[in-house]
């Protein structure tokens, strides 16, 4: 199974090469993932940005996803269901392409790695500074990020386990926890391998 995850930047692709270091280490050689990094992605040229890759370079790819931060859109009051509707319409080679939305930021989603103290913590600071309502800039969230997860550096990926994937999928899924990531759909297909 090769998987292309298209990213907005970086820190996706670190957290991707998190993955594959994981997979190499549990023995889980049936999977490997990409990141194609999507430079100057915005909310106005997301589709174009995706659906200029050509076909032909991404035959050898058996599933595709695009991974965004949603907090850009709430910002300019786009709907989730439009951008997912219109990443789903593009298909490379036959093959349908996914949407993958953290809500809001990678920070919220890196939080769901963490124990329930850090993320009840990150909750509270969020719920203070009204983050669903009208998601902070990263010039605000960042330093209040830091206080909670000690030298976290913007881009940064905590090394996975299995341990931690397990916890972000229970955290995901956890109604009480307002953080979630579609990103949960690559997190399984990982957890199967190893």
């Amino acid at each position: 199974m090769r998987i292309c995850i298209f990213c907005e930047g970086d820190t996706e692709k670190n957290y991707i090469q998190s993955l594959n270091r994981l997979l190499r280490a549990e023995g889980g050689s049936d999977v490997t993932l990409t990141a194609k990094h999507l430079e100057g992605v915005n909310i106005n040229n997301y589709y174009q940005k995706v659906k200029k890759n050509k076909a032909n370079e991404l035959k050898y790819y058996t599933s595709f996803f695009v991974w965004l931060d949603f907090d850009i859109f709430k910002r300019a009051n786009k709907n989730e269901g439009e951008i997912e509707k219109n990443i789903n319409k593009i298909s490379f080679n036959k093959k349908s392409v996914q949407a993958l939305l953290n809500h809001m930021n990678r920070e919220d989603f890196i939080i769901l790695h963490e124990e329930e103290s850090k993320i009840t913590e990150w909750k509270n600071i969020c719920n203070k500074n009204k983050h669903f309502d009208t998601p902070m800039h990263s010039n605000v969230y960042l330093p209040l990020f830091k206080k909670i997860m000690k030298g976290y550096a913007k881009g940064g990926t905590p090394e996975l386990n299995k341990a931690m994937i397990e916890k972000c999928i229970k955290n995901i899924d956890d109604s009480s926890i307002p953080f979630k990531s579609d990103v949960k759909k690559v997190l399984e297909i990982v957890l199967k391998q190893i």
